[in-house]
């Protein structure tokens, strides 16, 4: 009695192995930019968080400054957004005062739109003010309820990263 491969069961195991690795290699692309998109907003939203912990931990800026922090977008620096101390409690960034990182977005995803109650800012700015965990969300000084950051890669894949103003948190393919 044999114990070995026939030659058909060799042929048979490589055909199906090489049927696999084709379906799988010819989809990696599409699966390394909508991870690469999945990864940037979540690094949005975890910067959300940061700007949170900062606020609420009472992060000193400075010295002896206990300011609220936020992050600030515009649509002309689509590739980067900026964390700030609101050391002057206007709820708005100040270039020249309260600039603490610039976070770069990596890769091919980019910020596209800036939301609130329509779509089509080029600014937005969000700020977590302690003692009280509500966060400002605020255009052209106007507040709002809500913000939503639209990512998009240049094959117009999307996501949003949602914001409210009670805090929750949230990231939605259209």
């Amino acid at each position: 009695m044999n114990k070995g491969f026939t030659l058909f069961e060799l042929i048979i195991t490589i055909g199906v192995t090489v049927i696999i690795s084709s379906l799988v290699l010819t989809n990696f692309p599409r699966f390394s930019r909508t991870l690469g998109l999945s990864r940037t907003a979540q690094a949005i939203a975890l910067s959300f968080r940061e700007a949170e912990g900062a606020a609420l931990g009472v992060r000193e800026f400075g010295s002896g400054i206990f300011p609220g922090y936020g992050l600030h977008f515009d649509l002309n620096e689509p590739k980067s957004y900026i964390l700030f101390a609101d050391i002057n409690d206007d709820r708005v960034y100040d270039p020249a005062l309260e600039k603490v990182d610039t976070f770069i977005i990596t890769g091919s995803p980019s910020i596209v739109d800036l939301c609130a109650d329509v779509c089509g800012y080029s600014s937005l700015d969000i700020v977590f003010v302690r003692p009280a965990p509500d966060v400002i969300i605020r255009i052209g000084g106007i507040d709002f309820s809500s913000a939503k950051i639209i990512i998009e890669l240049p094959t117009g894949e999307r996501k949003h990263v949602v914001i409210r103003s009670t805090g929750q948190l949230s990231i939605e393919t259209p």
